[in-house]
């Protein structure tokens, strides 16, 4: 008989690594009280691309830097692929722009913009993604030196994820609407532009 599976709750984390390079996602609470989902709690390093990849597309070298100048085609391939490294199905099917989520598989794929959202406000009333001051949770114009540094060198949200206020742009699997945000400000859960955090990890 097979051991029961543990069953993963808001603040759990899960450990991975592929080859030699480690990873932790973090279980967050499910939007509006769905079912909670998996999100890395870093952006995705270099060194998990290179890893999964096998080359390093980014201008700003360095193992745990982010990885940047990366398409939305080549996110959804990355996603793929590590599912693949780990014996997962993979998520997306298709090609380019034309790539389409498979009902009930269990690899990686990029969060939903209102699960990206959600996840970096974390249930707190902060400005940015865990504070008030953005100089404490992310890497910008006046801090950054016009570079990306390395991950989680600054503190976490509320659920344990880092820089989801700066280092680097970072895709969803949807697309982000303004109108959509104009017309929910007065919803206290999605008031906050998303934009305003300037990065969903991958």
């Amino acid at each position: 008989e097979k051991p029961k599976k543990k069953r993963l709750k808001p603040g759990d984390q899960v450990n991975h690594q592929v080859e030699g390079v480690t990873f932790v996602e973090r279980v967050i609470p499910g939007v509006d009280g769905d079912k909670p989902f998996l999100m890395m709690e870093t952006q995705v390093t270099q060194e998990l691309w290179e890893a999964v990849m096998g080359s390093n597309p980014s201008r700003f070298k360095g193992a745990r830097r982010p990885v940047e100048q990366v398409s939305w085609e080549e996110s959804v391939k990355f996603a793929n692929a590590l599912s693949l490294k780990l014996g997962l199905t993979p998520v997306f099917e298709g090609k380019g722009n034309n790539a389409r989520l498979v009902e009930g598989a269990n690899g990686f794929r990029l969060p939903f913009e209102a699960e990206w959202e959600w996840a970096a406000k974390a249930g707190q009333g902060f400005t940015y993604a865990g504070s008030d001051n953005l100089s404490e949770v992310g890497w910008y114009d006046d801090n950054s030196n016009q570079q990306t540094h390395d991950v989680a060198q600054l503190k976490p949200n509320g659920y344990g994820v880092y820089d989801m206020s700066g280092n680097v742009w970072e895709w969803c699997n949807d697309p982000w609407d303004r109108d959509v945000y104009t017309s929910r400000q007065a919803q206290a859960e999605v008031s906050c532009d998303p934009y305003l955090y300037v990065s969903a990890p991958v």
